[in-house]
């Protein structure tokens, strides 16, 4: 009786092990950092695994958090030792700032039985503005003109084209040195404000972008005159 109980022991602690011989092991990070990328394009990425256990690993199936995220993978069988790859494309189109997706990926009798990895990007948006308003507030009626300046970048491929700019501020002068942004490519806008009269004049300065998209860019400026 004993010999049949110390039978079971061993049988029963074998199981386990058998069920589990498939281990997924991940052999890039879990956090897949894209890096900066550009907003209104699609990205890729690849996760890489191994079959780290002593049987077939099989995988079920692989699951994306959101529909701009794709995950392509080619077999769902990876023999002992076996090495395998996952594709995986991020559509940017209206997102901004650092953003993560998740991909999980679910396995057969393995350990583990699911896997998360996440998808870090970082989108610039096509043209950037710096700063984000401007400020004339605190300034002086003895004062002759007061001057800020106003970086526009154009972070796509293509050459940016300016059509407009509108202010309802008519002591605001606005210098743009070039209507066109070559890609990648920085232009300084300057702006000349002359006190006129006491009190707030806030308003909001558009830039009209006709290429290579279509876009109406409000900058707010605040204006405080003192005497």
């Amino acid at each position: 009786m004993y010999r049949y109980k110390i039978l079971f022991f061993f049988l029963f602690s074998f199981i386990p092990s058998m069920l589990f011989s498939q281990r997924f092991e991940l052999l890039t990070p879990p956090v897949l950092d894209l890096g900066d990328v550009p907003a209104d394009t699609m990205v890729e990425g690849t996760i890489k695994f191994t079959n780290a256990g002593d049987s077939t690993l099989k995988i079920l199936r692989v699951q994306t958090s959101c529909g701009c995220t794709v995950a392509d993978l080619n077999k769902l069988d990876y023999a002992k030792g076996e090495q395998g790859e996952i594709k995986v494309r991020f559509n940017t189109k209206g997102i901004s700032g650092t953003t993560r997706k998740s991909i999980t990926i679910y396995l057969e009798n393995a350990e583990p039985s699911r896997v998360r990895v996440m998808l870090q990007a970082t989108v610039r948006a096509n043209v950037e503005f710096n700063p984000l308003y401007i400020d004339f507030q605190g300034v002086s009626l003895k004062d002759e003109d007061v001057v800020r300046y106003l970086d526009i970048t154009n972070n796509t491929d293509k050459t940016m084209k300016i059509e407009t700019i509108k202010s309802s501020l008519n002591n605001l002068k606005i210098d743009l040195p070039t209507t066109e942004i070559p890609a990648r490519g920085t232009i300084k806008v300057t702006f000349t404000l002359h006190p006129k009269s006491e009190g707030r004049q806030d308003t909001d300065v558009i830039f009209d972008i006709i290429e290579p998209f279509i876009l109406k860019k409000h900058v707010p400026v605040f204006v405080k005159v003192g005497s």
